[in-house]
């Protein structure tokens, strides 16, 4: 079942400038894209290439020029106040700084509930037991539910964004290069976890990123955004073995490769 259905969506920026007249970047170019029920999708790029400008108006953060985004057959430029709230609640996104988006001041439990604080969902020691949970689901331990974001790490607080994003009980997780700052054994398990809930859950999840070598292994089906559009799509696997654009196969050529008869 399509869950996110994009269609000829447009997204332009005014460039302003006082030694020059205003100028129009086009960020999105009639992208056509579509995102299955439960589904692991990556959606890979350079750098400026729109992804970032794609997800934003995917999580409902940013609106489009022109074109339609349908959530469940419903176009979200044209949801009711109670209807995008209920859908920005639904459609998360973890940026790839997540000090930018918690307070420093809040405690590692109060930054994740913050959410069901917002939406007036349960009790003080509701949110802090769920937060624990969570915590303990990225792999946080329970020393850390007291103590203040800012003195956290990095990585901790990368953790922090992930378990907010999904205490509010989402269909779709947006990762914008979430797992960067991340070590490889703490982002496997990571990946594990959201793959069991995706399973048990139904969850949908989209990995953004400007390498192939980076996108985890969950994910099952791949759009290449190039200059501001989608040059190509479909089964990673299919991808990888024949990639038909320039640009994909640019990528695919990049991946590391062992040399023969190195040990796997």
């Amino acid at each position: 079942m399509v869950l996110l259905d994009i269609r000829g969506l447009t997204k332009d920026y005014a460039l302003k400038s006082f030694l020059s007249k205003s100028a129009i970047k086009r960020a999105l170019d009639n992208i056509d894209f579509q995102i299955e029920e439960a589904s692991v999708t990556a959606l890979v790029g350079a750098s400026g290439s729109g992804k970032s400008a794609l997800s934003r108006c995917l999580a409902g953060i940013e609106r489009p020029t022109r074109g339609a985004i349908k959530y469940r057959g419903t176009d979200i430029c044209f949801m009711a106040k109670a209807q995008i709230r209920d859908y920005r609640r639904s459609v998360q996104m973890v940026f790839q700084d997540a000090a930018g988006t918690i307070n420093p001041r809040l405690t590692a439990t109060r930054a994740v509930s913050e959410p069901l604080k917002i939406r007036g969902v349960g009790t003080p020691r509701e949110h802090k037991k769920k937060a624990i949970y969570w915590l303990e689901q990225v792999g946080l331990p329970a020393a850390v539910a007291d103590r203040p974001a800012l003195e956290l790490s990095g990585g901790e607080r990368q953790r922090l964004a992930i378990a907010r994003a999904l205490i509010s009980s989402p269909e779709v997780v947006i990762f914008d290069e979430s797992f960067s700052a991340l070590d490889l054994p703490l982002a496997a398990r990571l990946l594990a976890m959201l793959d069991r809930l995706r399973a048990s859950d139904g969850l949908t999840y989209l990995f953004v990123g400007h390498d192939l070598c980076l996108i985890p292994a969950i994910c099952s089906e791949v759009a290449v955004m190039y200059n501001a559009r989608v040059v190509e799509k479909g089964r990673m696997q299919d991808l990888l073995s024949a990639p038909e654009h320039p640009y994909t196969r640019k990528l695919v050529q990049a991946i590391p490769r062992l040399p023969p008869g190195w040990p796997s």
